[in-house]
């Protein structure tokens, strides 16, 4: 029998100095409050003192209130000499005050053979100047009274801008009064008017903010469509279907005086501004207007081919300018003639639909 001796694997503890008593309990006076950051199996010292003083600066940060919104950035020639942090937070105040007074730290390393792995246990002492902490506490009161101040009274003009039709305003400063409040934790009262609390002025911006979205959407469509065996309108009609999509809202309203006669729909292409006020006082906000007609193309295989051909206006009631012209050019096809043009003028209302809803997207962030 052989009997081989094989070596033990050495594991080294290295103090970087006997072990203070703040590592098991953190130490108070009247001046600081003291935080006890740690790292644990840490490749790197640097590495383990970077990890345990974001410990300890997230536990300053949580006592105050505060949520960290990057951690710190530091840089040092010497282990010895005190690292700059910069903590960054969310709510724009910075946890300047906060300073590193002590470190400690223990080494192990392990041998194995030719295999060597060292790491590093580490803790920082961290304190917090209790004046400062009294003062970041009153910075914080006074700025939710800020915001609910502020967004008090973008909640009033917003409600004016409405009331005048200024729907892209009133849903900007909704949108603004709303994100202020995000900034106020908790239910606080406002203490002003008929608004008892933020919960329920955020309710009320959120209508707000709907209602001003609900009437952008609000579009009319007007579109002359001219083809052989035509039945109905098939291009209004998948226009229409694609802004139903997104959120639109088609009001039925017809042209002032006429039906959607090649005369009353030439004057809606150039901009008649009766027709656009008549349309905005019946509440649309946006006139989609256009003449669109088929045209045979050619015969394949039993499939007839037609082309759809015209234009397509937007219109931002009561103004006149054109805001936005899509060329209509399409084709469709079908074993039945008059199919195959219906076909076509489909084909073209689905894409003008989809380009339309972006566009008045894009409109509707002002």
């Amino acid at each position: 029998m052989v009997i081989s001796c094989v070596p033990k694997a050495q594991i080294i503890w290295q103090e970087s100095k006997p072990e203070p008593a703040w590592v098991n309990q953190v130490k108070k006076d009247a001046t600081y409050f003291y935080y006890h950051g740690s790292a644990v199996r840490a490749e790197s010292l640097e590495l383990g003192e970077k990890t345990a003083r974001q410990n300890a600066y997230s536990q300053v940060a949580e006592y105050l209130g505060i949520t960290l919104e990057s951690i710190y950035e530091g840089q040092t020639t010497d282990y010895n000499q005190d690292i700059k942090d910069i903590v960054k937070t969310k709510s724009s105040a910075v946890v300047q005050n906060a300073e590193v007074v002590d470190r400690y730290h223990k080494k192990m390393t392990r041998v194995d053979k030719g295999f060597r792995l060292e790491r590093y246990d580490v803790h920082v002492l961290v304190r917090y100047p209790k004046s400062e902490a009294k003062k970041e506490r009153q910075r914080q009161k006074d700025e939710i009274s800020q915001n609910l101040e502020a967004a008090l009274a973008l909640y009033q003009k917003s409600h004016i801008a409405l009331d005048k039709g200024h729907n892209v305003q009133a849903k900007n400063l909704s949108r603004e009064a709303l994100q202020l409040l995000t900034q106020v934790p908790g239910t606080r009262p406002l203490g002003k008017g008929n608004i008892s609390n933020n919960r329920e002025l955020e309710s009320l911006l959120q209508t707000l903010e709907k209602s001003a979205v609900a009437n952008l959407r609000r579009v009319v469509v007007w579109i002359q469509e001219q083809t052989s065996g035509l039945s109905g309108s098939p291009l209004a009609t998948q226009l229409k279907a694609k802004l139903n999509q997104h959120g639109f809202t088609i009001l039925e309203q017809r042209l002032i005086g006429a039906s959607h006669s090649r005369a009353s729909i030439s004057a809606a292409l150039h901009g008649d501004k009766k027709i656009l006020q008549a349309m905005k006082e019946g509440g649309g906000q946006y006139l989609i207007v256009g003449r669109v007609s088929t045209a045979f193309s050619s015969t394949t295989m039993n499939q007839h081919f037609f082309d759809a051909k015209g234009e397509i206006k937007l219109f931002r009631a009561p103004s006149t300018d054109v805001i936005f012209t899509i060329p209509i050019k399409s084709r469709g096809h079908h074993r039945d003639r008059g199919r195959a043009g219906s076909m076509a003028l489909e084909e073209a209302g689905k894409v003008a639909g989809e380009i339309l809803a972006k566009k008045l997207l894009e409109l509707e962030k002002g």
